[in-house]
């Protein structure tokens, strides 16, 4: 049997290869056909006697994040966004697929091999009320990890780091917030202290779970802010999960979005939020308020409507079909394949397919393929795009 630690040799797509070790233009770290499956606790009779039935969160993801750049997983609740990010951080054992970090394959490793692949993949708690210790000083809270991965030798050494963390995240003067409370902290200052505390380890990539969502709005820009200056001096890689597209548009270069536990669509930020190809993400873009859109004439009306598709039983072909006033035949049939909107983008939408592209293709052939079989042609797109500007009732979930 290979050994599940043992390194394995990448391109810069992903795809193994045998004559070279990671390099550094390589994904620091590489996600392939990630699923996370929940099994339903059901004691009825009717349950035992039939197949077990499972939460199905995560379903066929695959991303890669590079050094000194950020990449969002937006989507609304319940998309399983959240689920992803910690298979990513291995809070949660994923149920298939594969997890590469700087050419190491992250299967079933020894404890003490976990415990070094997470102090490199550190997680940022969306609650900041939660994720801190009430009892504990902000001194407890970022000497401990310095500890326990034996970063310190001394008492001394370990408040010098202490103080050096929050500087880092612009707490200051350090020497008047170090022996504070929690609750004597603002929100924005709690999630500083948190984000303090997963630099203290020293990692490459960071994984923001709604990071400011629960800040006050005066606060969040800061927030996201400090972390873009993380990224960019330390060479970071940062996996940004929200819920807001219009900060992701903001804050990341590249963006995916997300909807029943599937990628609908990937591409360059601004790319997808000017011109999404998928609608889902226009009902997206659509919900996020623009205050120079209401101003002008013949915005265009959005209403809400409908419920996010069971996740023990997912509607056949398209997850998204029910919701979506443009669904034909095909989209209830056959699952979308993923369709190259252009050079830097796909979005894994029937209305996409055009005369030349094939049903029931492999995922990823209109992506890594240049040829014009899996290309949609511009004709398809124009009548793709004409579709999606009709004027129409959409489904939305808000927070």
């Amino acid at each position: 049997m290979a050994d599940p630690t043992a390194p394995i040799r990448l391109d810069p797509t992903g795809t193994s290869v045998s004559q070279r070790e990671w390099q550094r233009t390589d994904p620091i770290l590489h996600v392939e056909s990630l699923r996370k499956y929940y099994p339903v606790q059901d004691q009825s009779i009717r349950s035992v006697v039939s197949r077990r039935r499972v939460v199905r969160a995560v379903d066929d993801v695959s991303f890669d994040l590079y050094a000194g750049a950020s990449l969002a997983l937006v989507g609304e609740s319940g998309s399983g966004k959240s689920t992803v990010g910690r298979a990513v951080a291995r809070l949660e054992r994923p149920t298939s697929g594969e997890i590469v970090f700087k050419g190491t394959r992250a299967g079933s490793w020894r404890r003490s091999v976990l415990r070094r692949y997470r102090s490199d993949v550190q997680l940022i708690f969306q609650d900041p009320y939660a994720s801190l210790n009430p009892v504990h000083t902000v001194a407890y809270h970022l000497e401990r990890p310095l500890r326990i991965h034996h970063l310190v030798s001394s008492r001394k050494e370990a408040r010098a780091q202490v103080l050096s963390l929050l500087e880092q995240v612009h707490l200051t003067p350090a020497d008047q917030v170090i022996d504070k409370l929690p609750h004597e902290l603002s929100g924005g200052q709690r999630q500083r202290v948190a984000i303090a505390r997963t630099l203290a380890v020293q990692p490459s990539v960071l994984i923001a779970d709604e990071p400011v969502s629960m800040l006050d709005v005066s606060v969040r820009l800061s927030v996201l802010n400090l972390l873009s200056d993380l990224v960019r001096k330390k060479e970071l890689a940062l996996l940004y999960v929200t819920h807001d597209i219009a900060s992701a548009r903001y804050f990341t270069e590249r963006m995916l979005v997300m909807y029943a536990g599937e990628i609908v669509e990937s591409g360059p930020a601004e790319a997808v939020t000017q011109q999404p190809a998928h609608p889902y993400t226009q009902l997206l873009v659509a919900a996020a308020p623009d205050p120079e859109q209401s101003l002008r004439s013949g915005r265009r009306t959005v209403r809400a409507t409908g419920e996010n598709p069971s996740l023990i039983n997912p509607p056949s072909g398209c997850r998204f079909h029910p919701r979506c006033p443009h669904a034909m035949d095909v989209c209830r049939r056959e699952r979308p394949p993923k369709f190259a909107v252009d050079e830097t983008r796909w979005s894994a939408c029937w209305l996409l397919s055009g005369s030349e592209a094939k049903a029931g293709a492999s995922p990823n052939a209109a992506v890594r393929s240049q040829s014009a079989s899996s290309v949609t042609p511009p004709s398809a797109l124009a009548t793709a795009q004409e579709r999606l500007e009709e004027p129409t009732s959409w489904s939305v979930a808000h927070d």
